[in-house]
């Protein structure tokens, strides 16, 4: 504190001593009582005017910065959001491609997922054994040869009602893995209104390389 008022007291002594500090000073001392009110509420006026400028300039700096933040932190979102999605896409091709290329569709099971689905019991399907497609000259490109490979299957429906059937119908060719119904068949209505039913379908696949 001491250092402080002599370091204050040597200022003012250095002051003192400026002669156009001494003219100011004499000029002060010329103006009435009024005048020098005057000037004194202008400076204060003017010093407030300055510090207000110099607080609102750092208010508008302060959101202009944290706008900018908030914008970097947006992008920052949205880029970690779309890694995680090609991140997330990425293992799921991977994952698939892996799963197709080595392991077949199990038919069954996809099967007795679509007569569930349809709310048939697993015993009302019999699903004959698979056997490849057969080549005829109507057959798409690719079908049982090259990138694709068809197989066919015959499934037998036992003792269900029509809405059970086509609903089955429906989910089949619902499937994530392509089937596709290539006839069906109606062997037998019984007295009790249930019907047995033969469907002929084709599943398809990729070719193991």
């Amino acid at each position: 504190m001491e250092k402080i008022r002599e370091w204050m007291s040597q200022f003012f002594e250095w002051l003192n001593q400026q002669s156009w500090y001494q003219e100011v000073r004499a000029r002060w001392d010329e103006l009435d009582p009024q005048s020098q009110f005057t000037v004194r509420v202008s400076a204060v006026a003017v010093g407030v005017l300055v510090v207000g400028l110099f607080i609102l300039s750092s208010i508008a700096s302060t959101y202009q910065l944290k706008g900018t933040v908030l914008a970097k932190h947006d992008v920052l979102h949205l880029v970690q959001n779309a890694n995680d999605e090609m991140r997330n896409l990425r293992a799921l091709t991977g994952h698939s491609a892996t799963e197709s290329t080595t392991t077949p569709p199990a038919w069954n099971q996809i099967f007795e997922t679509a007569a569930q689905n349809a709310g048939l019991p697993r015993e009302a399907l019999v699903v004959s054994p698979e056997k490849a497609a057969e080549k005829s000259p109507g057959s798409p490109a690719g079908t049982g040869s090259g990138i694709m490979k068809e197989s066919w299957m015959d499934i037998q429906v036992q003792k269900t009602s029509i809405k059970k059937l086509i609903k089955f119908a429906l989910e089949l060719e619902s499937q994530t893995t392509p089937i596709k119904i290539r006839n069906l068949v109606i062997d037998m209505v019984g007295a009790d209104g249930y019907l047995n039913a033969k469907l002929a379908v084709s599943g398809f696949s990729l070719n193991k390389k």
